[in-house]
């Protein structure tokens, strides 16, 4: 069965990284890059719809392979 998956819309993202205060098991700071990435896969990270939440400009897509 596939796992939910989430990806970071880059161009939209300020950077705050409230997603990373949020879920710093899946979300984490890259310094090369200057942006946020995403660690691992979306479905065992508890924290993730509280980072859906928090995200002030909401840049965090969340791909459920169940849903239409």
């Amino acid at each position: 069965m596939p796992r939910v998956s989430c990806s970071i819309i880059q161009p939209q993202c300020s950077r705050c990284q409230a997603c990373v205060e949020a879920c710093p098991e899946l979300f984490a700071w890259d310094e090369e890059l200057g942006e946020v990435v995403v660690r691992e896969d979306c479905a065992d990270a508890p924290d993730l719809a509280k980072a859906v939440a928090w995200c002030p400009h909401d840049c965090i897509e969340v791909h459920d392979p169940d849903t239409p």
